[in-house]
């Protein structure tokens, strides 16, 4: 009762009416992805459980923002890490724990500049998660110390399996993994780069894709790219475009794969397939597991680690400069400076040239050539069925 008398008589904010406003003024803003925004809701939502649960509030509507400390914060991380996910039937990982946190601190700073807040509780929170999850705020997937490349024995598996050990039941994504695999090895690209290639994205009679985004932007400032594709690559993309039903510049390169989300991507969708069968082909080889573990962005990180390797063998054509602007990294902008515009796609042609060269094992470098024309039949060049959109669930 205090409580409710607490929230009557004073001048705040309530958490919902917080809540609304700020989101509203981030949409407004475009501020974030509309995923990004789908995430906020959810993680409000399951801050409120967390109240109810601890605190006696049944709902959002009638918390006051002031209600948060950092002994309630801190409360609410320790929760959190001792949830069940219904999904894994897992605790909750700490490096879900962080995004969370990103969305809380998110709000409390927009309370803060319209004074609706005196403090940030969130802030400097992330120090009571364990360490070895805490990841950087930019472009967190390629330094997840979790994670790590692929081994070349690895690599040779996941190049000798065919359309049966990527779609053991003949189902159509056999075709789209086999391609999938090759050009994030071979380009360095975030799995929702190539999965959203469209068409017109393949450039320069088919040696360059152009990374697209829309106004959301991308992952960094500078994901937004052009990237030249080594030859064997240019072939497996070639061969993709040959199965297309259209010739539409705005048809999708990956059709077959069922677009989800409010934006309607594909990289999800295609990062969880292949995560299950990489599973299976990997689980056949003999020996001892490498140590971490390993996705499909581990094909990114396998992309660096062999442009990286060119560059300690001698190949000049390398350098930290043009790596970080293959990558998509921040250091574009110094490649520019560094570059003409017209010179840079040169020196990065030549870069991911010394790369294919020298930066892999000759063994992978064979079996990918080897490969090259065994790629598994299309089964069918449209989704199989239309996703339904999920609503959020607190857990």
């Amino acid at each position: 009762a205090a409580r409710f008398y607490a929230v009557a008589s004073a001048d705040t904010l309530t958490l919902a009416e917080a809540r609304d406003q700020w989101i509203a003024w981030a949409t407004k803003a475009e501020r974030g992805r509309s995923g990004t925004i789908e995430g906020h809701r959810a993680t409000l939502a399951l801050f409120g459980a967390f109240l109810c649960a601890r605190h006696g509030f049944p709902s959002l509507d009638v918390a006051p923002l002031a209600l948060v400390t950092r002994r309630i914060a801190n409360d609410y991380i320790a929760w959190r890490l001792a949830r069940v996910s219904p999904k894994t039937k897992r605790t909750i990982s700490p490096a879900t724990v962080q995004r969370e946190l990103s969305s809380l601190r998110g709000l409390w700073r927009w309370a803060r500049r319209l004074e609706h807040a005196e403090s940030n509780p969130w802030d400097d929170q992330a120090a009571s998660l364990p360490k070895r999850v805490r990841a950087p705020a930019r472009d967190d997937d390629d330094h997840d110390p979790t994670k790590r490349p692929y081994t070349d024995a690895e690599l040779l598996a996941l190049l000798r399996a065919g359309g049966d050990a990527w779609a053991p039941n003949g189902g159509g994504y056999g075709p789209a993994l086999w391609d999938a695999t090759r050009p994030a090895l071979l380009t360095g690209c975030r799995a929702r780069e190539p999965a959203g290639l469209r068409v017109r994205d393949v450039i320069d009679g088919g040696r360059t894709i152009q990374v697209r985004f829309g106004r959301r932007g991308g992952k960094t400032p500078n994901a937004q790219r052009d990237v030249p594709l080594c030859e064997p690559a240019q072939r497996i993309l070639a061969a993709r475009l040959t199965t297309l039903p259209t010739g539409d510049p705005m048809a999708p390169v990956w059709p077959e794969i069922p677009p989800s989300g409010a934006e309607g991507r594909r990289g999800k969708i295609l990062s969880s397939r292949f995560a299950k069968a990489k599973t299976r082909i990997l689980a056949k080889m003999e020996g001892e597991a490498a140590p971490g573990s390993a996705d499909l962005h581990s094909l990114r990180r396998s992309f660096a680690r062999a442009l990286r390797t060119a560059m300690t063998a001698g190949r000049r054509e390398v350098n930290d400069v043009l790596i970080g602007s293959l990558m998509g990294h921040s250091e574009r902008t110094l490649a520019l400076r560094t570059c003409a515009p017209g010179d840079l796609a040169e020196h990065l042609r030549r870069a991911v040239g010394a790369m294919w060269e020298d930066g892999f094992a000759p063994a992978v470098r064979a079996e990918v050539l080897r490969t090259i024309d065994h790629r598994p039949p299309v089964v069918r060049t449209a989704p199989a069925f239309q996703r339904r959109k999920r609503t959020a669930n607190p857990t």
